[in-house]
């Protein structure tokens, strides 16, 4: 469980806000949480550590994956200068204009689309 005093804004809040694993997320795009400064308000949150690595009553490391429309992923490789730049805008026009898309790094190479 992940427990946030702030609202999507980065204000602080009085009311504590629960997050699990597997939880959306929605968060302002700042530097400081979404390094790429990307238009992504909403994230899963994922752990990163197992359960059994961390103490009782310890912190657990945790990671928030990006979630993306089709359009945005097709404007940042359009923008990017991939040596398969055409083959890769061609794929991703030929998916599901429905899929969202998620990203676990900081690289276009952890993209990858997924059905909600």
């Amino acid at each position: 469980m992940v427990v946030r005093r702030c609202d999507a804004e980065g204000k602080d809040i009085r009311k504590e806000r629960v997050g699990s694993a597997g939880c959306m997320v929605m968060l302002k795009p700042d530097p400081e949480v979404n390094p790429r400064r990307e238009a992504a308000w909403f994230g899963i949150l994922t752990w990163v550590q197992p359960e059994k690595e961390v103490r009782r009553k310890r912190a657990r490391m945790c990671e928030i994956w990006w979630i993306y429309s089709r359009q945005h992923v097709l404007d940042v490789v359009n923008a990017g200068n991939a040596p398969d730049k055409k083959k890769l805008l061609g794929e991703i026009r030929q998916c599901d204009k429905k899929q969202a898309w998620i990203r676990s790094g900081t690289t276009m190479s952890s993209v990858f689309p997924t059905v909600f």
